[in-house]
């Protein structure tokens, strides 16, 4: 009888330790290839713990013990309220003259074991952190989406899109301003990275993206990051555009480095001290809402424009020149104008061809037929720019035209 009830007594321990695995099992968290916490699975789901994990991705949690409520702040800038027992959490985001609110319909709800809260794994990755997720040997196997960049010197830059993490060799950099951090309003998705080397060591950072909201956009972000790193958030250069224009480039010129800024309008950067200095294009053109951008600069002289017109400005007397009328000369429209009408059917009156130069540097599509002004870069101190007629599909004209820089 003893021996029989000993039989039972170990036959119901294993089934309730059973029972207990079934119930409960420990899961490893890899993020990125590092493990970072551990999950918990329970009646068939996926659990992870909100603060630790939280706080391995750049978050904070609060936790309110009389209504049981859990307030976690996301990466993005997002709070998250999700209450214990309740399947519809929040999410409310700010937007410029509003709030969003965000609510979620979830199969399980959050808890709490032995002092732990525990929310859906699926949800707080996949959902909030946009993480790709994978299971391999009984683990949890995170990817934050990264944009990668190589150097040929064989240094590989990294870009975290949901925080703006920017590394070099897995070493944090600094933190990128990305428009989807600070603009909840619109969904943004950066699809290009590229960086490029300054002759101080530092590196000037570029990343192309699209954007949605009331409207479709491509935009640019530039941004000057110094090699050894700093705390806080990396001055950041954005462009954003609702069509794709042509806008300058970042260069570098001498120790400075110039980057277009779509509010302010210039910024130049000195590349072995770090000191900014910005250049207000309303200021310059004593124009409020002037959107001019910087395409060539040195120690006196700065290139304005826009991408159809351009000035030339003179640091030292404070005047601007408008390189279109200075260098479209009588003579240079002579010409254009015996090409256009040598090539046309029919007799172009000179009121027409008045009308054809109002269209000068007025932004219409490159090959359509009307005149296009551009700036096609630097030699020494002279400035190089095209003008380019067309009459007919095919039928074109391009004249080079130099400026020679004052002393």
């Amino acid at each position: 009888m003893k021996k029989l009830f000993l039989t039972m007594l170990l036959l119901v321990v294993l089934t309730f330790g059973a029972a207990q695995t079934c119930l409960a099992a420990n899961v490893p968290v890899y993020l990125d290839g590092e493990r970072v916490t551990t999950g918990l699975e329970r009646g068939g789901y996926t659990y992870l713990p909100l603060r630790s994990m939280f706080e391995t991705v750049g978050g904070a949690v609060e936790w309110e013990e009389k209504t049981q409520t859990i307030t976690a702040y996301l990466p993005d800038g997002g709070i998250l309220t999700m209450q214990i027992g309740s399947k519809t959490p929040e999410v409310v985001r700010e937007k410029e003259n509003s709030i969003e609110h965000s609510r979620y319909e979830l199969e399980q709800a959050a808890f709490i074991s032995r002092g732990i809260t525990y929310v859906p794994l699926r949800f707080i990755t996949e959902t909030l952190l946009q993480y790709d997720l994978d299971w391999r040997n009984n683990a949890v196997w995170l990817t934050s989406p990264k944009l990668k960049y190589t150097l040929s010197s064989g240094e590989v830059f990294k870009l975290d899109q949901l925080t703006g993490d920017f590394s070099k060799n897995g070493q944090l950099l600094g933190k990128l301003d990305l428009p989807s951090l600070t603009d909840s309003a619109s969904f943004y998705e950066p699809f290009a990275l590229s960086v490029q080397q300054t002759p101080a060591g530092n590196y000037l950072v570029q990343v192309g993206g699209i954007g949605s909201g009331s409207l479709s956009f491509c935009y640019d972000l530039n941004a000057y990051v110094p090699a050894a790193g700093q705390s806080g958030v990396v001055p950041t250069y954005c462009v954003h555009t609702i069509m794709i224009v042509d806008l300058p480039e970042p260069f570098v010129q001498g120790e400075n480095i110039w980057i277009s800024d779509d509010e302010i309008g210039a910024v130049c950067i000195n590349d072995k001290t770090g000191a900014v200095t910005e250049y207000k294009a309303a200021e310059i053109y004593q124009y409020e809402y002037a959107r001019k951008y910087v395409w060539w600069a040195n120690e006196r002289f700065i290139l304005w424009g826009d991408g159809a017109s351009f000035d030339l400005y003179d640091k030292q007397s404070g005047t601007l020149q408008n390189m279109e009328k200075l260098l479209v000369t009588p003579e240079v429209k002579a010409e254009a104008e015996a090409f256009l009408q040598a090539n046309t059917d029919y007799e172009i009156k000179a009121e027409n061809f008045e009308l054809y130069w109002q269209y000068l540097s007025s932004g219409m599509p490159m090959g359509s037929p009307t005149p296009d002004f551009s700036f096609s870069g630097a030699e020494g101190n002279e400035l190089h720019f095209k003008l380019f007629c067309r009459c007919r599909q095919n039928i074109d004209k391009e004249f080079l035209l130099v400026y020679q820089l004052p002393e």
